[in-house]
């Protein structure tokens, strides 16, 4: 009987990279341990960084979300890491990527990201094509501490900030992209849900981008494209396929720009998806900007270096542009993004208007929250921002 069934599940089997089979069979029987294979993957990290030299605060582990298929149940993880300043982020993820073959999980997806200069990057990995853990290793400035790997929660900026007022059509305004957004649903609807009009940067070519472009449009959220670009620090700091790069001819920068376009008609606008090098080049960014304004398009400039020219190329050209004032997480600590929101607004409350720029991690999901409705409490306006360039 055992043998029949077998048998007759065979039909159900599709191999994948040949260490394992993805079979909806097999999940329906609970036949996979996923929080099995997840302890063995936090083994496997650990060790990395006992081979490292690293002290074992130097890595965290936090709850996502939880996760079913048939009736196997699991929880989502993230794994984050920070990595020293003398020691290469690319040789950490040489080590990792060496003992997959020691691991039932494959890399689903590879993103890196810069803020800052702070450069890291991400890896989603899974078990027969579903995902099941998110591993982030982030270059820190100096040799790791307690301090600088697990930073305190700062305390949140005092509501007297702000001064309580009506809000009227000559209220500060603010306005919130959340970059990176393309690779994980479940987050994404939350944000998009939110009672807020945030605008959303897609990755192009990610994943879920089609998904996320129709839930904006029921959502009626506006949507760029973030488009990738070079950093410093390239080869070794990867951003992704298909990024512009500074040693690409006219042809080659029309053509990815056109493609990615393309993969995402509905946008109203782009920015820059790392790109500390690129935006610094007047060349190409001029090329860009000619491909952008024959759409009528806008331009974020995300700031990703203090000496971009992307702005003011955009300005001389009579590009509609506008540029980022504040990162909201480049500390994934969610009293520290409730902080940067109330700088974002206290900004806005100066000079009228002020853009700020998060990531879809839950903490800034939560951030977002509880602190928007202090902000609107306080007369501040929260629109599109479509609104504040010009």
């Amino acid at each position: 009987m055992l043998g029949g069934l077998c048998l007759a599940a065979g039909a159900f089997f599709t191999s994948t990279t040949g260490k394992h089979v993805l079979s909806t069979l097999r999940f329906a029987f609970g036949w996979y341990d996923i929080p099995a294979q997840q302890r063995q993957l936090q083994y496997v990290l650990k060790d990395i960084l006992r081979q490292t030299g690293l002290d074992e605060q130097a890595y965290q582990r936090d709850h996502l979300q939880s996760q079913q298929r048939g009736r196997e149940r699991w929880r989502l993880w993230r794994h984050r890491i920070a990595i020293p300043a003398d020691l290469s982020l690319t040789a950490f993820e040489k080590r990792l990527r060496e003992r997959m073959p020691d691991l039932p999980h494959d890399i689903m997806a590879r993103r890196s990201r810069e803020l800052d200069r702070q450069l890291s990057v991400a890896f989603t990995l899974g078990v027969a094509n579903v995902p099941t853990d998110i591993c982030i290793f982030t270059q820190i400035p100096s040799s790791p501490s307690v301090a600088a790997v697990v930073p305190k929660p700062e305390p949140l900026a005092p509501r007297a900030v702000l001064k309580r007022a009506p809000v009227t059509n000559a209220s500060p305004q603010i306005a919130i992209v959340i970059d990176d957004m393309g690779w994980e649903l479940p987050i994404a609807q939350d944000l998009l849900a939110l009672d807020h009009p945030l605008s959303f940067a897609v990755l192009p070519q990610a994943p879920y981008q089609s998904k996320i472009a129709e839930a904006a449009r029921q959502h009626k959220r506006e949507l760029l494209l973030h488009l990738p670009m070079e950093p410093h620090g390239y080869p070794k700091v990867n951003p992704g396929p298909n990024a512009l790069l500074g040693n690409m001819d006219s042809n080659q920068i029309v053509k990815l720009v056109r493609r990615a376009l393309r993969s995402l008609p509905q946008v109203v606008g782009v920015n820059n998806h790392m790109g500390s090098s690129l935006t610094e080049n007047p060349q190409v960014m001029r090329i860009v900007m000619r491909e952008l304004k024959r759409r009528d398009l806008f331009f974020l400039d995300s700031r990703t270096s203090a000496d971009s020219r992307a702005y003011q190329i955009a300005r001389d050209m009579g590009i509609p542009t506008a540029k980022r004032h504040v990162f909201l997480d480049n500390n994934v600590q969610q009293a520290h993004i409730s902080a940067q929101l109330h700088q974002l607004a206290q900004m806005a409350s100066e000079q009228g208007h002020a853009i700020g720029i998060g990531h879809p991690y839950p903490e800034t999901l939560h951030a977002l929250k509880h602190t928007l409705p202090i902000i609107l409490q306080a007369g501040v306006r929260i629109v599109p921002i479509s609104r504040l360039v010009n």
